[in-house]
């Protein structure tokens, strides 16, 4: 009976996460090596983030023709992020739906999803940003209902953490945006009761601290870890409220 369990089991994991894939072991480490270099450099540096995220996408096809399709759709994720931070939503719209169109991974298409939630909040289309929402929202639920997260690999946990919780950060902001600060406070006290989602990724903690006001702690972590972005938004919010005063 353990060995019918457990092959269900398996095919549940390749179809969530594109695992079967034929590359070699080597390929994959080093496309998954740079993608992780790009996730982590992305409110340090965007040249940086923008050079291991194409390093990452050339590195995913081989002379040879094999091609490791779970590392180019992460490298077109961290691509259309690099756009979106440049304020190239364009750019940005059309990398995130390659990467999830790409991808059969279900938490790569769920940071796709969110991508383009906020690009929607940015540029005013209220209704696909709630289509996208549910859309993300739907993912993050099957994949909290189906996979066990000590078996995930490095790269598929942060960015399964990453989802979970910008998807509140986002969805934080658009309540907020639209004057629904009750609704806001509570995608906000989602991340609280579960700080492990954003504990062991510096720059998710440092926009939690920020986005609930600590304004303060957000900026020691910016300063601590070389995060300009973090550090900048924090600054400029601190200014904000002395201004104010």
């Amino acid at each position: 009976m353990k060995r019918i369990c457990i092959i269900p089991c398996l095919l549940l994991l390749l179809c969530f996460f594109g695992c079967g894939e034929m590359v070699d072991v080597s390929q994959r480490h080093e496309v998954d090596s740079l993608n992780l270099l790009a996730y982590h450099t992305r409110y340090v540096g965007l040249d940086t983030t923008m050079k291991y995220s194409k390093m990452a996408y050339e590195a995913s096809l081989k002379a040879d023709g094999t091609l490791y399709r779970e590392g180019r759709a992460d490298a077109l994720s961290n691509l259309a992020f690099v756009q979106y931070m440049l304020m190239d939503y364009d750019s940005a719209t059309a990398l995130y739906t390659q990467s999830a169109e790409l991808s059969k991974n279900i938490i790569t298409q769920a940071v796709a999803d969110i991508g383009l939630m906020k690009i929607c909040y940015i540029t005013g289309r209220n209704d696909e940003f709630l289509d996208y929402r549910h859309e993300a929202e739907m993912k993050l639920k099957r994949l909290s209902e189906s996979v066990d997260e000590m078996q995930l690999l490095p790269m598929q946990f942060t960015f399964l953490n990453y989802a979970k919780s910008e998807f509140h950060f986002a969805s934080a902001t658009y309540y907020k945006g639209i004057l629904h600060p009750e609704l806001a406070d509570a995608e906000m006290d989602a991340v609280t009761n579960d700080m492990g989602i954003v504990n062991f990724d510096i720059a998710q903690l440092s926009r939690y601290y920020i986005l609930q006001g600590d304004y303060e702690t957000g900026r020691e972590l910016g300063m601590k870890f070389n995060l300009t972005y973090m550090l900048a938004s924090a600054s400029q919010h601190i200014a904000n409220q002395l201004i104010n005063e």
